[in-house]
């Protein structure tokens, strides 16, 4: 008889799990075995909870007391704390609430970040699931201020200052604007005003408390030549002498263009020049394209009345009616070279227009004395020797006040002289005055490159000699033989611009 064993099991399979199977933490994580008796971590653990200190993949296998087992994984992730590993920052102190700052900070840390840009308490910019790497700013600086990075991450927040960054205020630009005083408007920036008639005088205003910057140095006044034609242009800026912060630019610009309203003057009394009766004869010419209502012209014939007694006009004839035509003598206080005061010269509205391409006709008329005392028209700016109506730039022309024809003799100042032409201006030194041996001396200087005549004559007008240069050096001397010439002699200095006079005498 075969005997039968039957066998039979009631043993189960235990189920292991790790909790939790999957974290994500900011240092360690604790990880548990349950479902066995003992545990065997692939860690070399042999405890049913271990903690894992980095990231990765951590697996169990559980033994139950019947020897069966089983076998778990769990997926840590252990984010690092975020830290700050550079800042930059391109200023701290600037001038002017538009300049630019730039600023951008380096962090490292695992996981999505969030980074905070302030100025003092106020949040400039937000960047969130920030990665990491440098960030970049460029902001305004509207005011003075704090700055500072705070970048915050699941894990920990840090909060880095940037130096404190200072926000100075610009100076006020300057004003760059043409001088009062002289024969054009005041206080503009930008000017057109006809060849040479004289200098236009800048002047910079409203820098206290600071120092000029400009085309004419340190000085707060430039002479600009009108001897070029085209435009010149100036800038100017005021530096603080706190802060060291600049302002805006100032300009300014003066534009110089052909005349196109001429005088022409002549003298009918054949060069005397000792007589109680003068007569200034003028011309005016229009070469413009449109017509100049006489009544915006001013003309001003500058002369020495050697006292003050008043003087009488006599219109001998006016081409455009005497009713037309205005005269009274304006003294001037200082006097000028050659010039104690002018004729002025002004129309009424009934004369009309002066037409393009045409002139005035004559305009003649004689001045004398109250007392009829003589005249001296030796060293009068605006006088010349000319028997027919000959073009006279120091005779000068105004309309609606502004100079348009001509130079006004030199005055006093001391604005400093900016020439494209070469020298600065004509000087006449005589060597010797009372004049001693045969000849007068004369040395002749800024007006280099320019045609230059001297003429000699008597009191009654008498030409004694005259000599040209055709290109003065930078000093020319001039040997002006006198004969038996003796007593007083005038001595007549001129360029195209500039003119002269000097009394000589020879015992």
């Amino acid at each position: 008889m075969i005997a039968t064993t039957t066998v039979s099991s009631n043993t189960t399979a235990p189920s292991v799990s790790i909790n939790p199977p999957t974290q994500t933490v900011c240092q360690s994580a604790n990880l548990t075995a349950e479902g066995a008796t003992t545990y065997q971590w692939s860690t070399g653990d042999t405890t049913a909870t271990i903690s894992a200190t980095a990231s990765g993949s951590y697996s169990v296998t559980g033994t139950t007391s019947n020897g069966c087992s089983d076998t778990a994984s769990a997926r840590v992730t252990i984010n690092q704390p975020v830290t700050i590993t550079s800042q930059f920052q391109s200023l701290t102190t600037v001038c002017g609430t538009n300049t630019s700052g730039q600023f951008s900070v380096s962090a490292t840390g695992t996981g999505p970040l969030t980074l905070q840009f302030f100025r003092d308490d106020e949040l400039l910019d937000q960047l969130t699931n920030y990665s990491g790497s440098t960030v970049s700013y460029t902001q305004q600086l509207t005011r003075s201020a704090n700055y500072q990075f705070v970048i915050i991450s699941a894990c920990n927040s840090v909060t880095t200052t940037l130096a404190p960054i200072t926000v100075n205020p610009l100076p006020p630009a300057p004003s760059l604007v043409t001088q009062s005083g002289q024969p054009y408007p005041a206080g503009v920036s930008s000017l057109t005003v006809s060849q040479n008639t004289g200098d236009v005088v800048l002047v910079v205003l409203g820098c206290q408390d600071g120092t000029i910057n400009w085309n004419g140095g340190s000085n707060s006044t430039l002479a600009v030549s009108t001897v070029n034609l085209g435009t010149q242009s100036f800038t100017a800026t005021c530096t603080s002498n706190s802060t060291g912060c600049t302002s805006p630019v100032a300009t300014a610009t003066v534009t110089v263009v052909a005349p196109t309203l001429k005088v022409l003057s002549r003298d009918p009394d054949n060069g005397q020049l000792n007589n109680n009766t003068i007569k200034p004869y003028l011309l005016l010419q229009n070469e413009g394209t449109t017509p100049i209502p006489y009544s915006t012209i001013t003309l001003r014939y500058w002369l020495t009345t050697e006292n003050t007694i008043p003087l009488v006009f006599q219109k001998n004839y006016v081409a455009i009616g005497q009713n037309n035509l205005n005269l009274r003598y304006v003294p001037i206080s200082p006097t000028r070279q050659g010039a104690t005061g002018y004729i002025e010269y002004s129309f009424s509205g009934g004369a009309g227009s002066l037409a393009p391409n045409g002139d005035s006709g004559p305009l003649e008329i004689q001045v004398n004395k109250q007392d009829y005392s003589s005249f001296f028209q030796g060293d009068d700016y605006s006088y010349s020797n000319t028997s027919s109506f000959t073009l006279n730039p120091r005779i000068t022309a105004y309309q609606n006040g502004m100079i348009f024809y001509g130079q006004e003799p030199s005055g006093t100042g001391s604005a400093r002289v900016l020439r494209e032409e070469s020298g600065s201006g004509l000087s006449v030194k005589v060597l010797g005055n009372p004049i001693v041996g045969q000849a007068v001396e004369v040395e002749v200087s800024g007006v280099s490159g320019q045609a230059v005549q001297l003429k000699l004559t008597d009191l009654q007008g008498k030409t004694l000699r005259r000599q040209s240069i055709d290109e003065a050096g930078t000093i020319e001397r001039v040997s002006l033989p006198l004969d038996n010439t003796h007593g007083m002699i005038l001595l007549d200095v001129s360029t195209a611009t500039q003119r002269q006079n000097i009394k000589l005498v020879r015992p």
